[in-house]
């Protein structure tokens, strides 16, 4: 798996870029981030790619991306000058359209205010338990 990958997620219509790879250390029973590692014969231990975001510092045509589709960029373990590098990358390519979706949205405080409307970020919520990261995305304003 190299750094841009076409997508058939519906919503993207784009590709996914995945910098952070490894197991994904949330253990999500309904999560297809594993099956995915294996198939692509990824190591188990986390690592970071920042070769993965020069690929998208390179692409001059304007494209949707989705960040992290196969591992949980804000999980608790990830260490913020990960996170704040795959932000940075983003802020300076304000041509494409980049999605991050968490279910660890309170990680997201290690971004600076003032996100520009180029960068999306939205909350997984899959049962009735999860309603609160809903809540919180609307404490940010």
């Amino acid at each position: 798996m190299n750094g841009l990958q076409p997508t058939k997620i519906e919503w993207v219509k784009g590709f996914s870029a995945n910098p952070i790879r490894g197991k994904c250390p949330m253990g999500c029973d309904y999560c297809y981030a594993e099956r995915i590692r294996k198939r692509f014969k990824q190591p188990a231990r986390v690592k970071f790619h920042p070769e993965v975001l020069k690929e998208i510092l390179y692409r001059n045509k304007p494209t949707r991306i989705f960040m992290g589709s196969a591992f949980e960029i804000f999980a608790p373990s990830i260490p913020d000058e990960w996170i704040l590098e795959i932000y940075n990358v983003c802020l300076s390519c304000p041509q494409h359209t980049f999605y991050f979706l968490s279910k660890n949205p309170q990680k997201w405080a290690c971004i600076p205010p003032g996100i520009p409307n180029h960068i999306h970020f939205g909350v997984t919520v899959t049962a009735e338990r999860d309603m609160w990261r809903l809540d919180f995305v609307k404490t940010l304003g």
